[in-house]
């Protein structure tokens, strides 16, 4: 089953300042993203407050995520350059 994909304004805002062609090959990954998002954690990730985020790292680019089973939601939190 597909998750919905649910995207903050944060990386909205990154994705904004890509070039169009690495905003595509993204959205593609996103889409792929949705029907296992499971299988894309590189690392996981947790906040200060204790939140838990799964990472993929997609070239130079860190998503970081939350797979949200009970809703069938993927939010892409945040998006930073990949050190």
């Amino acid at each position: 089953m597909t998750y919905r994909l649910l995207i903050s304004l944060e990386a909205i805002e990154y994705l904004e300042k890509l070039p169009a062609g690495e905003r595509r090959r993204l959205r593609v990954l996103f889409m792929r993203m949705t029907e296992e998002p499971q299988l894309f954690s590189d690392f996981v990730h947790i906040e200060p407050d204790l939140r838990r985020y799964d990472v993929h790292v997609a070239g130079k680019h860190a998503i970081y995520f939350w797979d949200d089973f009970a809703d069938r939601d993927l939010k892409i939190i945040r998006i930073l350059r990949a050190d």
